[in-house]
């Protein structure tokens, strides 16, 4: 159990449609629907079906926004961002103030 499918992020990122069952953080994920198709739990039938019209007919209007989501939400430039923030923000709490406009590799 995955709340936030790292398969999927990829695959957003990677430009390819996405079916996938509504469990976990899926849903918030593909924002309800909008970035990939999403079945219900169980129901083969939809499944079979989603993929089926998925490889068949791929929306590429919704692959280029859930590609583009992918990579500003997920990709590096953010990671570095985030990662840096939680630093600065650990150093500041033992008392080390890095001189403003610091560089960090």
């Amino acid at each position: 159990n995955e709340g936030t499918p790292v398969s999927l992020i990829e695959a957003m990122a990677a430009g390819v449609p996405i079916v996938s069952t509504g469990v976990g953080g899926v849903s918030d994920l593909l924002q309800g629907g909008q970035l990939g198709t999403i079945v219900p739990p169980r129901d083969r039938q939809a499944l079979t079906a989603a993929m089926i019209e998925a490889l068949t007919t791929p929306n590429r209007q919704r692959l280029h926004a859930a590609q583009h989501h992918a990579l500003t939400t997920y990709g590096e430039a953010r990671l570095l961002k985030d990662v840096r923030t939680l630093y600065l923000e650990l150093l500041e709490r033992k008392g080390f103030v890095p001189a403003p406009e610091a560089e960090v590799l």
